[in-house]
C-alpha cells in the first residue's frame, strides 16, 4: 500500500509545478505587454514633443523658410502630407538630440493669402506651418501637425493628423 502512495505524490507535485509554470507565463507575458504599452506611448510623446520643437522653430523662422502655398492643396491626412514633407520640407535637428537612430525633422512653411488678393498688405495673410517628427523606439511612431498663423494675430492654431 506505500508503494500506491508515492507515486501520488510525484503525480501531485507535478501538477502544482505545472500550475506554477503556467501561472509565472502568463505573468511574464502581461509584463511584457505592459512594457511594449509603455514604451510606444513614451515613444509618440517623444515624437509630439520633436514636432512641437519643430512647429515653434518654423514660427520663428516663416517668413525665411516660407514658400508658396501648395496646388493643390493635398487632403488633411497623415499619409499625403508624409509624402510632401519627405518631398520637399526642411530638415531640421533638435539641439539636444544625438544620433539616436530617430529619422529627422522635416518642416514646410507655406505663405497664404486669400485667391483675391495679390498681396497682403492689408492682412488677411498667414502661414500654413507642417511638421512631421517621428519617434526613436522600436514602435517608429510619427507624428504630423499642421499649424496656422495669421499676421497680426497672436493666435495659433494646430492640429495633429491621422
Amino acid at each position: 500500500m506505500r508503494r500506491r502512495q508515492r507515486g501520488i505524490a510525484l503525480v501531485g507535485v507535478l501538477g502544482v509545478v505545472l500550475i506554477v509554470s503556467l501561472i509565472t507565463l502568463t505573468a511574464l507575458e502581461r509584463a511584457r505587454l505592459q512594457i511594449r504599452t509603455v514604451t510606444a506611448t513614451i515613444d509618440q510623446a517623444q515624437a509630439l514633443e520633436a514636432a512641437e520643437f519643430a512647429l515653434r522653430e518654423a514660427a520663428r523662422q516663416a517668413a525665411q523658410w516660407s514658400r508658396p502655398a501648395l496646388q493643390p492643396t493635398p487632403v488633411p491626412r497623415r499619409r499625403a502630407w508624409r509624402a510632401v514633407l519627405m518631398a520637399e520640407g526642411r530638415t531640421l535637428s533638435l539641439p539636444h538630440r544625438t544620433d539616436d537612430g530617430a529619422p529627422p525633422l522635416r518642416v514646410l512653411v507655406e505663405r497664404l493669402r486669400p485667391v483675391s488678393r495679390p498681396d497682403c498688405s492689408d492682412g488677411g495673410c498667414g502661414y500654413r506651418i507642417s511638421a512631421l517628427a517621428g519617434g526613436r523606439g522600436a514602435t517608429r511612431a510619427s507624428v504630423l501637425l499642421q499649424a496656422r498663423l495669421v499676421d497680426g494675430s497672436p493666435l495659433r492654431t494646430w492640429r495633429a493628423l491621422q
